[in-house]
């Protein structure tokens, strides 16, 4: 482990300006086929001997392959949600509202690509895997049909052979689950069959836009006949950086991705994996090639830009890690080729470059205008000058607990902060493309990695990304008349400057030096400088006083997932919004909610409220039932007053803050106890019908 020392320093860098060539004559059509979970290696044409990827392939000699791709990452586990953000806006994903990258709250005020193509005049058309907000997929798409809305195919749900699919764009929006019908079908296959019968029916005289999102390789891991039975286990390699476990803790261990083997992770086990996620990559890969070979049928192939793309990487067994919630190359380079008019055929670019770079390159190569938000790099020079480097450095980020840098001379620095820990691991890419020789601290790699500290934290504070904002920590406990907080700062040498009048920080805003009180309801916001300069966004922590009651304890805690701030949460008079993850809430999994509170004196009692969440898109429900009852000594219960709901319908899967307001005539009271009942299961209506759901309780208040 490396202390981190962060120094202030800019490097400038100027990506060339969009190259807009003279308007094709004939406006080419667009495909863009993007995998899922796909990683960079993983193409026989692009080194893997072990694969088989005869159509990935095809399209490499058709065109030019970028080989040093990359998804920035993600706010969250769901990288593909961003990585697919960045598809569609060209923007970074920390420049991208989260209202949009993620699929479960709202839209993007940036206009995306098949909005720009379809203002231009093409027919657009959507196939496959949804993970932002339907009310993009209407803007950006005329047409769409065998339409997935989710992250990935449950095996409950019917998995990848039998998946539930919309079959057709719904203009108005209202993709209700009702309106889904399950499939008997291999995914990649149905998204195939829409993309060519789409093709099949051009009558040439309009071009087309098809965005096919494909599912696969994402698990579960099931390929179909006969690619199930292609690779054998014991005879795939083991990667020279496979480990047991990883060597440090990044805070994903219990990630869904991450408990899909158990640890430490085995050989045999690794192999098998492979085994299954190559036979995934080789089955759309034969999917591409049909849908090659429609357009090669209809005449038209010569004349269809075509970007063949992966939205994120995947470590499967590499440094000991399943998932692609990381920054080693495994899981955040791709496979990125474009084939087509304007595109040298049979060539290698080596250029750093994002997924946020396909949206300003596609539209220069149609000759139409990029609008101002894109922020990506128009790659066309590089496919004429291949060892061209269009960038000097990319920055990738996960979540608040990693940053990396990648430099155009192929060395790479990330930085981990998770657990009061800090990790530093420097390599040089191109000596050590599987990441085993971390030269942060052997005494002779010095000069470079404080050059890389220095670029990374310019990179940082350039892009605005938030690794350098503070914390505000807030001790709730005990109820009182007061709270106490405290204001941690990101690194060393940085100064954290805070208000609570709700007014922004500036230089001359006081320095927290250490844990202060509270004795309001305020509104504290905090700010990282560094020389002067503003280095992070500002932080706001609204804190509510609680005086209502002497003592409120749960008899069964929430998920540490979802913990707000403890029992807190109920009593502090501050609403949950419908971001889930405000930590405003309080969520219990598939368990019911019993509060007992201690008023701290005898009250007659009018009304009972309790503030709840429905959000059925995020297995959120409402309450099935509440029961308030009242006892003198704890030992003897009286039941005041219920509160219930009716069983839900397809007609309910809203999303709303919701307030249980119940009646109730309690004399002379001073302990309570409110059982607030969840529905248990998921409706059969529902997606995760049968699956836990959720209880999401936010403030109780007692009249």
């Amino acid at each position: 482990m490396r202390y981190f020392l962060f120094a202030y320093l800019f490097f400038a860098t100027c990506p060339p300006k969009q190259i807009i060539e003279k308007r094709p004559s004939t406006p080419p059509n667009v495909l863009i086929l993007y995998t899922d979970d796909q990683s960079w290696n993983t193409i026989r044409a692009w080194g893997n001997d072990e694969i088989h990827t005869p159509n990935m392939d095809r399209l490499a000699a058709m065109g030019t392959s970028f080989t040093r791709a990359h998804v920035l990452g993600g706010n969250h586990g769901a990288i593909c949600a961003f990585s697919r953000a960045m598809l569609l806006t060209g923007r970074p994903f920390w420049n991208i509202p989260a209202s949009f990258a993620n699929p479960t709250t709202g839209e993007s005020p940036h206009p995306t690509m098949p909005e720009v193509f379809k203002e231009n005049g093409y027919r657009t058309f959507f196939t496959g895997k949804w993970h932002n907000k339907p009310p993009e997929l209407v803007a950006g798409f005329d047409e769409g049909k065998n339409i997935f809305l989710g992250g990935m195919h449950f095996p409950k749900e019917g998995g990848h052979f039998n998946p539930k699919l919309y079959d057709e764009l719904d203009k108005t929006g209202k993709f209700t689950v009702d309106k889904r019908r399950q499939r008997d079908e291999f995914s990649s296959k149905l998204y195939a069959d829409a993309t060519i019968e789409f093709i099949e029916n051009q009558n040439n005289t309009q071009p087309f836009f098809i965005y096919t999102a494909f599912t696969s390789p994402h698990d579960p891991r099931t390929p179909p006949p006969p690619f199930d039975e292609m690779y054998d286990p014991s005879k795939i390699s083991l990667p020279p950086n496979f480990m047991a476990e990883h060597p440090f803790d990044l805070g994903i261990r219990t990630m869904r991705d991450e408990e899909l083997l158990t640890y430490p992770r085995t050989e045999s086990d690794v192999r098998r994996e492979i085994a299954l996620y190559y036979g995934m990559i080789s089955e759309v890969d034969a999917e591409i090639g049909r849908i090659l070979d429609a357009l090669e049928l209809k005449g038209i192939l010569k004349n269809t830009l075509i970007v063949f793309a992966g939205d994120n990487g995947l470590a499967v067994g590499q440094h000991g890690l399943l998932g692609k919630q990381n920054l080693y190359d495994h899981s955040s380079r791709v496979p990125l080729i474009m084939a087509g008019p304007g595109v040298p055929k049979g060539n290698t670019a080596t250029t750093l470059c994002s997924i946020h770079d396909i949206f300003p390159t596609v539209a220069n190569l149609c000759g139409i205008k990029l609008p101002e938000s894109a922020q990506g790099v128009n790659l066309s020079p590089a496919m004429i000058n291949s060892s061209l480097q269009l960038r000097e450095e990319l920055l990738l980020a996960y979540t608040h607990t990693q940053r990396a840098i990648r430099t155009s001379d192929d060395w790479k620095l990330i930085l981990t902060r998770h657990g009061g820990e800090e990790h530093a691991q420097m390599f040089h890419i191109e000596q050590d493309k599987w990441e085993l020789n971390n030269l942060a601290s052997d005494g002779k790699h010095d000069a470079k990695y404080n050059e890389l500290i220095h670029r990374l934290q310019s990179k940082i504070i350039e892009e605005n990304d938030g690794f350098y904002k503070p914390t505000i920590e807030v001790k709730y406990e005990p109820m009182g008349l007061s709270v106490e907080v405290d204001i941690e700062s990101p690194g060393n040498n940085i100064e954290i400057r805070y208000t609570i009048d709700g007014s922004d920080p500036d230089f001359s805003s006081a320095i927290a030096t250490g844990p202060f009180e509270i004795f309001e309801t305020s509104i504290v916001k905090a700010q990282t400088f560094l020389q002067g300069k503003a280095i992070s966004p500002v932080v706001v922590e609204e804190i509510g006083l609680a005086n209502k009651f002497a003592k409120v304890t749960l008899e069964k805690q929430p998920s540490k997932k979802y913990a707000g701030r403890g029992v807190f949460t109920l009593a502090d008079n501050l609403r949950g919004s419908d971001n889930f993850h405000d930590k405003k809430w309080l969520g219990f999994n598939g368990n019911n909610c019993t509060l007992n509170i201690d008023l701290g004196e005898k009250r007659n009692i009018s009304k009972i409220k309790i503030g709840y969440l429905s959000n059925p898109g995020a297995w959120i429900f409402p309450p099935k039932y509440i029961t308030v009852v009242s006892t003198q000594n704890n030992e003897h219960f009286i039941t005041e007053c219920e509160w219930g709901t009716t069983d839900l319908t397809p007609a309910d899967n809203q999303t709303y803050l919701g307030l249980a307001e119940i009646e109730c005539h309690i004399q002379n009271t001073r302990l309570l106890k409110i059982m607030i009942e969840n529905i248990g299961t998921c409706p059969e209506w529902h997606d995760g019908k049968g699956e836990k759901a959720w209880l999401f309780l936010d403030e109780v208040w007692v009249e």
